[in-house]
């Protein structure tokens, strides 16, 4: 499954925040019952509510750890019965190829 979906011709994923530059950021989950992708194949944007707009990247990093992350370690601690982690952050941005990545702001209540 994993290699379909970085071979998708569409991927359709989220976004943990994103700076006034237009960098994305997002994090995976890593659980120890396995990987849980937040973000896989090309990380691109949607699911991306107005709230998470940020000033900087540096913000957008602080909002994963100290906002995002909260909420998804109790959310796997009640379903999983066990502690989430991060296991990597990704940046989203200077993409080469033009049109490869569309970002889609939502703005309503989807996630945190």
């Amino acid at each position: 499954m994993r290699r379909m979906s970085v071979a998708a011709e569409y991927f359709l994923s989220g976004v943990n925040a994103i700076s006034h530059d237009g960098r994305a950021r997002g994090m995976r989950r890593h659980r120890q019952s396995g990987w849980c992708l937040a973000l896989c194949g090309q990380e691109s944007g949607a699911d991306l509510r107005l709230n998470k707009i940020v000033p900087t990247l540096q913000d957008a990093m602080r909002r994963i750890f100290e906002y995002v992350y909260p909420f998804e370690d109790a959310s796997s601690r009640k379903v999983n019965g066990m502690p989430s982690q991060i296991g990597k952050c990704v940046t989203v941005a200077n993409e080469r190829q033009p049109g490869r990545i569309n970002m889609i702001l939502v703005d309503e209540t989807l996630g945190y």
